[in-house]
């Protein structure tokens, strides 16, 4: 019950915190790492579920990227954490604004105890397994592929991207034939 309590208290804290920081138009950023936070105002907030942060590039737009030293110039806010009252949906706070969140699977408490009974496993990461519907959009598209080789032709060169691709095309077409 205490850890419950300090939860609580860690909770109303942060929105506390996001209240003070209500009016600032949100986007998402992305870092060299790949990582991806809001930034609202002179502020960033740490995206820890994948999940989420799908779900905000729908709602805000596809992250923007940003160099490192800018985010780390920015203040640390509360981490964007998925709350739940008991009289409404769950929901998040970004840009000042409380926004219902559907389709996110919520934990059911259990005691330490319990969770003890069972060895531990390995981790499912949902974010590895997630793709923005934009993306898959995108990937479906020709744009994707010519995107590619445009990135694949600067990093390597014309020539070793074009050799490449062609292995490629040429292991595809024979394990074709064998079958």
């Amino acid at each position: 019950m205490a850890e419950q309590a300090a939860r609580a208290a860690k909770a109303d804290s942060w929105l506390e915190q996001l209240r003070a920081a209500s009016g600032r138009e949100p986007f998402l950023a992305r870092r060299s790492s790949g990582e991806v936070c809001v930034v609202e105002g002179n502020v960033r907030r740490e995206i820890p579920s994948g999940l989420l942060e799908v779900a905000l590039a729908a709602a805000l737009g596809r992250p923007r990227d940003v160099s490192d030293d800018e985010l780390r110039r920015l203040d640390e806010g509360p981490p964007v954490e998925v709350f739940e009252a008991p009289v409404a949906k769950p929901f998040v706070v970004v840009g000042g604004r409380r926004m219902a969140v559907r389709g996110l699977p919520l934990p059911h408490p259990v005691s330490t105890d319990a969770m003890q009974r069972f060895p531990e496993g390995s981790d499912l990461n949902v974010a590895e397994t997630n793709v923005a519907r934009a993306e898959f959009e995108e990937a479906l598209s020709g744009k994707y592929q010519i995107k590619a080789a445009r990135d694949a032709i600067d990093r390597k060169g014309f020539v070793p991207a074009v050799t490449a691709w062609g292995g490629k095309a040429w292991h595809r077409l024979a394990g074709s034939k064998s079958e």
